[in-house]
């Protein structure tokens, strides 16, 4: 028999990004450092635009993105941009999106949905439509600007690229956690708020991150994974000297930080992807995320729900005692009691006591149910 040839593997192909309101580059840097390639970029000041062509010389300059038509523009995987924040910052005239200056963010949206059009034209399909992710970063005032409607109309402008039937309700507090996330059918966006001063800047400089994934849900993963965030490198990498790198150090410390506003607004850590879960396990996780931030529940009875479900076994029944769950969500033991007492009266939950042999009482037995009748 002749033997086979050995025929050379395909190059890896590189994950390509665009940057809106480009700056001096923040984007294109992260990208670069991280094996993205950023193609093209827009932006209309002469001095940011030149220290960006000295740095990144083969990246495209487009010009003002009033003027940009997303379908004829390179398609890239990833957008991102941090819209002018100047009508949402608390320091400002708060005009919102409705301003002049913060109210660009509607061109990226538009820029978003045109070059997935013109990607669909050309018989791409799922995930192969670009751009697959989109990237907005801005100042936390957004969240409060115009009495948090404005936060909401982000997060709907980003899933409704994909599934423009779906309507986000804003939370029944009123309040815009700094992290969370939400789920479509197909779609997710999720956010979190990181502080420079954990990143190695000598300065308090609080920002929101939001990735969307319009054909997933990585952007849980990609935001909230302990080793997807700086300072949890490879397996590989972990036995080196932490005080060999004080960087890491300080990207541990924004990782825990991230990891405990996680779990007191009601997302659990899950490494999904590493434990190889089944997949219809994931659905209905997913299902079920959905189906608890859409609801009317508040922030401590989901954050209780979803450690229960976590603990429970194939019939939904699991016991931990009451002080191990406020521990463990740093929630307060009265909070805990009343966030079971909003599921109970949900549906959500069923409850019975325990009884050690002596006759005392134990932890309660919980049961859960999928949802409300």
């Amino acid at each position: 028999m002749r033997k086979e040839e050995n025929k050379p593997e395909a190059p890896e192909r590189k994950i390509t990004m665009g940057s809106l309101f480009d700056g001096i580059g923040g984007f294109p840097l992260a990208a670069v450092r991280n094996g993205i390639e950023p193609v093209w970029a827009s932006e209309i000041e002469a001095f940011p635009i030149a220290v960006t062509k000295l740095r990144f010389p083969q990246m495209q300059h487009v010009g003002d993105i009033t003027k940009l038509d997303g379908a004829k523009l390179p398609p890239v995987d990833i957008i991102c941009g941090g819209s002018p924040c100047q009508d949402l910052s608390i320091s400002g005239a708060r005009a919102g999106l409705a301003g002049q200056r913060s109210g660009l963010f509607h061109d990226q949206i538009r820029i978003i949905r045109e070059m997935r059009d013109a990607d669909r034209k050309r018989g791409r399909t799922g995930n192969d439509v670009r751009p697959r992710f989109g990237c907005w970063e801005n100042v936390p005032g957004a969240y409060s600007s115009s009495g948090g409607e404005d936060f909401r109309a982000v997060l709907e402008a980003f899933l409704r690229i994909e599934e423009p039937q779906l309507h986000v309700v804003r939370p029944a507090s009123g309040r815009w956690e700094y992290t969370g996330a939400i789920l479509g059918n197909q779609s997710c966006v999720a956010w979190t708020t990181w502080d420079a001063q954990f990143f190695g800047v000598p300065q308090r400089r609080r920002r929101i991150f939001l990735v969307a994934d319009f054909n997933g849900f990585s952007p849980i993963q990609i935001l909230f994974e302990p080793y997807c965030l700086p300072g949890y490198p490879a397996a590989r990498e972990r036995k080196r000297e932490a005080s060999a790198n004080p960087a890491g150090e300080r990207g541990k410390l924004a990782a825990k930080l991230c990891a405990r506003r996680l779990q007191q607004t009601g997302l659990r850590i899950r490494h999904l992807q590493r434990q190889k879960e089944p997949q219809h396990r994931r659905d209905w996780k997913m299902r079920k995320f959905a189906f608890l931030y859409g609801s009317d529940l508040p922030h401590r009875a989901i954050s209780v729900y979803i450690y229960l479900s976590d603990r429970a076994n194939k019939d939904g029944v699991c016991w931990p005692a009451i002080p191990t769950i406020a521990k463990d969500l740093n929630l307060s033991q009265s909070t805990v009691r009343r966030a079971l007492n909003d599921l109970r009266k949900a549906g959500l939950l069923e409850t019975e006591q325990r009884y050690r042999k002596s006759g005392g009482k134990s932890s309660l037995l919980y049961t859960l149910r999928e949802q409300s009748s």
